[in-house]
């Protein structure tokens, strides 16, 4: 037997020499019940349950619980596996760390994988949609017109929430999709997705938001089912803005309004066929708007001078921080005769009242910004990969998180997202320290000389993602 993969378990004959001091064999059987909801039902008349009670009390079995009923009692696994960490966002949370903080470490193996009547519920890897986000022992993924949970220990789909397909399609999909897991061919042009886009739904313990246009769904996490509808009022009061991005920051809801269209400011595409323009004109923001996450009111809003970025918003230590600027793609494409701004403004505003506690109007490159709460610094980057819209990638920059000194900026090629953990920047090829901007090094196996650590993958569908442990990421087939 596997761990972590009953949900209930009865014993009927557990006989007294099957028990030594420490409760051994009970810590066995506790560790093949599913973490969250497993159970063992023990059959014991009540001189046993005491004698089984004291010994569980003195096992150290992390999130136990347990209750007696007539002639058995009930050994319950209420929590979550020690060390493992939730994954909330796009890019891992709300700073864009791109770094869980689940501490496991190998072995690893397959728990499960899906079955042939679930490819619908699942976007085309090569449409780039949102990744699947898991909270609380669930795995929330996307299809083209669905949202399902499942078990993330046994891959049960738990429930399925139909969705606008126009919602996604174009965006996360489109035209060229063929649904037949069959076909070897590419079942879906590459597109940037998500990679430009931005998720439009975010996991929490207690909701889960999912855009719906001009509408937040607030989903019950148990069972789908849609608690509260928001929506992002007009300019003056009346009317509907269209969604564009989201994220969830503490109590707070953040959110970007309406999107800002650039495609007309830009140079006619190489083909008719080029996804470009409508990407550019779906990954910037007009106004970001902070709500009350519970109940949707309205607690203030930003007007951009150009756009915020969605890959350049990242939030944490009571702050918004935004990149409001043009997006590299555009000022590389547009047209000599369009009237494309020019300002540039870095900004960290306070999440409660939307007050500017800094600015910079120097020191601003990049798409995008992730918060290492940790060290209370942000990290000014580039989103460059494959599938995505085009950016140089050759510059990094970090500033104090509360004041915004600059705490150094260097010329640095990297592909992204960048992702943080602890002390050090990890790019998708290398590392840097995060306080230096220094390249990490070790030493030669050979020479012991100090040689720039790096790792290399071929190409595959994503990037790589972190966590405490552990760099994880596709590499050509079979990687």
């Amino acid at each position: 037997l596997l761990p972590y993969i009953a949900s209930l378990i009865v014993v009927e004959n557990l006989a007294a020499g099957e028990l030594d001091g420490d409760g051994h064999r009970l810590g066995k059987l506790y560790d093949l019940l599913r973490p969250y909801t497993g159970a063992a039902w023990i059959a014991a008349d009540t001189e046993r349950q005491l004698e089984l009670c004291r010994r569980l009390a003195n096992a150290d079995l992390p999130g136990i619980s347990v209750g007696t009923v007539d002639g058995a009692i009930v050994m319950k696994r209420t929590g979550p596996v020690p060390g493992s960490a939730d994954w909330t966002h796009q890019y891992g949370d709300v700073a864009n760390t791109v770094c869980s903080k689940d501490q496991l470490e190998p072995p690893l193996g397959i728990a499960w994988f899906g079955e042939e009547s679930e490819f619908g519920d699942v976007l085309p890897r090569h449409g780039h949609g949102p990744p699947e986000q898991v909270v609380g022992g669930r795995l929330f993924i996307q299809g083209v017109d669905s949202l399902s949970a499942r078990d993330v220990y046994t891959g049960r789909t738990l429930w399925k929430k139909p969705l606008k397909a126009k919602a996604t399609f174009g965006i996360y999909y489109d035209a060229s999709y063929k649904h037949d897991f069959r076909d070897l061919s590419y079942n879906q042009v590459h597109i940037p997705g998500a990679n430009a886009r931005g998720t439009d739904f975010v996991a929490t313990k207690d909701r889960i938001y999912v855009v719906q246009e001009d509408e937040c769904h607030v989903l019950d996490p148990s069972t789908g089912q849609t608690q509260q509808v928001f929506v992002l009022p007009g300019p003056d009061g009346e009317g509907r803005r269209p969604w564009a991005y989201i994220g969830v920051c503490d109590d707070y809801l953040v959110a970007g309004a309406d999107f800002v269209r650039h495609s007309p400011s830009l140079k006619p595409p190489s083909s008719k066929t080029d996804p470009t323009p409508r990407f550019v004109d779906w990954s910037v923001s007009k106004t970001l708007v902070v709500m009350n996450r519970y109940n949707g009111e309205v607690l203030w809003s930003m007007d951009a001078a150009e756009g915020f970025i969605h890959n350049g918003i990242a939030a944490g230590g009571g702050k918004v921080f935004c990149l409001d600027t043009i997006p590299p793609y555009v000022m590389k494409n547009a047209r000599t005769d369009s009237e494309v701004g020019r300002a540039r403004r870095l900004l960290a505003l306070d999440i409660r009242t939307g007050r500017v506690v800094w600015e910079n109007r120097d020191c601003v490159f990049g798409s995008w910004l992730s918060y290492s709460e940790e060290f209370g610094v942000l990290l000014q980057a580039h989103r460059k990969s494959r599938d995505m819209l085009w950016e140089p990638g050759d510059r990094m920059a970090v500033f104090h998180a509360g004041t915004g000194e600059i705490l150094w900026d260097r010329k640095i090629d990297h592909t992204g997202p960048c992702m943080l953990r602890g002390g050090t920047i990890f790019t998708q090829e290398s590392a840097y320290d995060l306080l230096t901007g220094l390249q990490v090094t070790y030493p030669h196996p050979l020479t012991g000389e100090p040689i720039p650590w790096q790792y290399t993958r071929n190409h595959g569908c994503g990037t790589a993602i972190a966590s405490e442990n552990l760099l994880t990421f596709r590499s050509a087939a079979a990687g």
